[in-house]
């Protein structure tokens, strides 16, 4: 399967990702809540919360537990009882967020874009518990690095840090999620990542 950088109804350069609504779900009633599509790898989110994944998975961004690619959509088991709400790809990572707040992230975490406290890889959905009492209403993913908006409008952020991406004051990178103090009284109302850079649209 060859590296191209957009898919079908995504385009994307370098872990930009893109939400959709509309379309159908393979005749189960089930309508499309939401796209993403990373570098190599994209996601479909239905209706019902279910989770489908395909691409390359060389990192086991897929989450289906190995890093075999899949040409196919297939269906994120893990994911099947955590009542995913939305989703956001980087360029080899994953990321969902569930209707209780809680946040799973996947893939490659070679500069800690997982939020998980490490360096190691994950092909399987892996809770950030460091964000279970945040209340987080959105997520975003950069080229490899993350960004989390609770409702309070503090946001969060994590992974490369090397042209400053994680807005923190430094260019070290973080390996769990870190509040971005420069926003703390901003009212943040909606987040977006590029490769090396966040947006943090304010009333």
């Amino acid at each position: 399967m060859k590296r191209y950088g957009f898919t079908l109804l995504t385009l994307v350069f370098l872990g930009v990702s893109l939400a959709c609504g509309g379309g159908g779900g393979e005749g189960d009633g089930s309508t499309d809540a939401g796209l993403a599509a990373g570098f190599p790898h994209s996601l479909v989110l239905y209706s019902d919360g279910s989770v489908y994944a395909w691409g390359w998975n060389d990192e086991g961004q897929l989450g289906l537990g190995d890093d075999v690619e899949r040409d196919t959509p297939t269906l994120v088991g893990a994911l099947s009882d955590k009542g995913v709400i939305s989703i956001t790809a980087g360029s080899d990572h994953s990321l969902v967020l569930c209707s209780d707040g809680s946040v799973y992230a996947w893939g490659d975490n070679n500069s800690g874009q997982l939020g998980l406290g490490d360096e190691l890889d994950r092909d399987f959905p892996t809770l950030v518990s460091t964000l279970s009492d945040k209340d987080v209403i959105s997520l975003a993913g950069g080229f490899a690095h993350s960004l989390a908006l609770c409702s309070d409008g503090s946001v969060y952020t994590w992974g490369k840090n090397d042209d400053g991406q994680l807005g923190l004051g430094d260019d070290v990178d973080r390996d769990i999620p870190t509040l971005v103090g420069a926003l703390s009284d901003k009212d943040v109302i909606s987040l977006t990542a590029g490769t090396d850079l966040l947006l943090c649209p304010l009333l």
